[in-house]
């Protein structure tokens, strides 16, 4: 219901429901939460440092992809800090996690858009963003950044988060976006689009 309320422009959500009530669940919604804003803003912030969109001639033009790139790189760079200065240590943000799991959503909407529109599941790549994948495997770059023995962690906690979205689309969002186009369901075209 979420994501077809962002795939459909409904912002915010109407259908949000409250967060977990146990210990455990609150601190790893937390650790979760922050991670995925610390990589948001530092991703947006990265555009901003870097000047990116800023061209001053034909010749200064470069390449989105690139930009996403380094916007996510500068991200992951903020989030490994501030994960590290936490306490206790946010592993969802050194590792990249919150990331994927940002990034693995936004794609989820782009692509929940194409099945309301279409009823069909191969969104078209987007052209304005690069594959969620690419943008995953340019985060582990700075895995060696990292002590040792975290690399490994870091690598299979942002392999763990690809499998745990897609899970999720595949087995829940996809079917019932399916099912909703067939009822004819359709978001509202005039809203601006995810690329």
């Amino acid at each position: 219901m979420i994501i077809s309320a962002f795939a459909c422009g409904e912002l915010p959500p109407q259908s949000i429901s409250p967060p977990p009530d146990q210990v455990g669940q609150q601190v790893t919604r937390i650790l979760i939460l922050n991670a995925i804003e610390w990589f948001s803003l530092a991703h947006e912030y990265g555009h901003h440092v870097m000047k990116h969109g800023q061209a001053t001639s034909t010749e200064d033009t470069r390449n989105v992809f690139d930009d996403e790139h380094e916007a996510d790189l500068f991200a992951r760079a903020v989030s490994m800090a501030l994960g590290d200065k936490a306490e206790p240590p946010n592993f969802y943000a050194i590792s990249g996690a919150g990331g994927v799991i940002v990034l693995g959503l936004m794609d989820m909407t782009r692509r929940a858009r194409w099945v309301l529109e279409t009823g069909l599941d191969s969104a078209p790549a987007g052209t304005s963003h690069p594959p969620l994948a690419d943008r995953v495997t340019v985060f582990g770059l700075l895995d060696q950044n990292l002590p040792e023995e975290l690399r490994a962690s870091a690598k299979d906690m942002r392999e763990c988060f690809l499998k745990i979205i897609e899970g999720i689309w595949e087995h829940s969002v996809l079917p019932a976006l399916q099912q909703a186009h067939k009822d004819g369901f359709r978001p509202d075209t005039s809203r601006s689009t995810f690329a």
